[in-house]
């Protein structure tokens, strides 16, 4: 499926952008039904879908990534900065 490999994609906002189509493809495509009875149905058979492709399992992965990633960037953040004037040892 193009979209699962979309997901391995190094350019993050790529990546977002994929994680949404799937998510709207396991909505039923609500945007290209006439009725809620059949979005229902294209719901259902969609996610079932998914489910046996893999996309489960490629979406956890790629939340615990983005996860990872952002306490990362967020202890990055909170490292102060060090210069030499604050050394002592020199």
């Amino acid at each position: 499926m193009r979209l699962l490999d979309g997901l391995e994609v190094t350019a993050r906002e790529k990546r977002l952008r994929v994680a949404r189509a799937i998510l709207y493809v396991a909505q039923g495509t609500f945007g290209e039904c006439s009725s809620e009875a059949e979005v229902q149905a294209w719901m259902r058979y969609n996610i079932f879908l998914l489910l046996e492709v893999g996309t489960f399992n490629a979406l956890v992965e790629l939340l615990n990534m983005e996860i990872d990633n952002s306490a990362a960037c967020s202890s990055a953040v909170r490292k102060p900065a060090i210069s030499l004037a604050d050394s002592t040892d020199l």
